[in-house]
């Protein structure tokens, strides 16, 4: 048996993923459409921490992307806004629900590297977070945590044998369970 094929306990599993999945719910919610900051903005404390991160930047040319596109004249654009409430409530209904973990555990990887990259510089917060935060998501991806208390286990079920599952859809979707 190799390193990487042992297996990892289901249900300890499926509830580190369940308790990541109401993360990112907490996450989105904090800077839904709807939440006005102090300082009278839409999407709560999102512009105020994209305003530090320009302060206070990791890389050059991410505080320019930042400045001239994210936050142009202080002012959150409301693309980024809504895709940043968007994208993080997916992530917490498909880690909570436990569908397309693959697919999610992937997508919760990437967009932590990319507050990972923007938050990184900014004074008080703590650099090990990060790692702490990404690697979860790796294994949730890596494990197809969604099988184990999670709806993956029951939809993979019932499209591996269906017509629909030897499709090319069927076959992605059979990838990201």
């Amino acid at each position: 048996m190799s390193l990487f094929s042992q297996q990892l306990p289901g249900f300890a599993l499926g509830l580190f993923r369940i308790m990541f999945g109401i993360l990112w719910l907490d996450a989105a919610l904090q800077k839904a459409p709807w939440v006005i900051n102090p300082q009278g903005q839409r999407f709560g404390w999102l512009s105020n921490w994209i305003w530090q991160e320009i302060q206070y930047p990791t890389l050059h040319l991410y505080k320019k992307f930042l400045e001239t596109v994210v936050l142009p004249n202080n002012t959150l654009n409301p693309f980024f806004g809504y895709m940043s409430f968007f994208v993080e409530m997916a992530l917490g209904i498909s880690l909570l629900l436990g569908v397309l973990t693959v697919l999610s555990g992937l997508g919760g990887a990437l967009w932590q590297c990319n507050i990972a990259l923007g938050s990184y510089s900014v004074p008080g917060e703590w650099y090990w977070i990060w790692p702490l935060l990404i690697a979860p998501h790796l294994v949730f991806a890596h494990s197809h945590a969604g099988r184990a208390v999670g709806l993956d286990g029951v939809l993979r079920a019932w499209l591996a044998p269906a017509s629909m599952g030897k499709t090319g859809l069927g076959r992605l979707l059979l990838r990201c369970m």
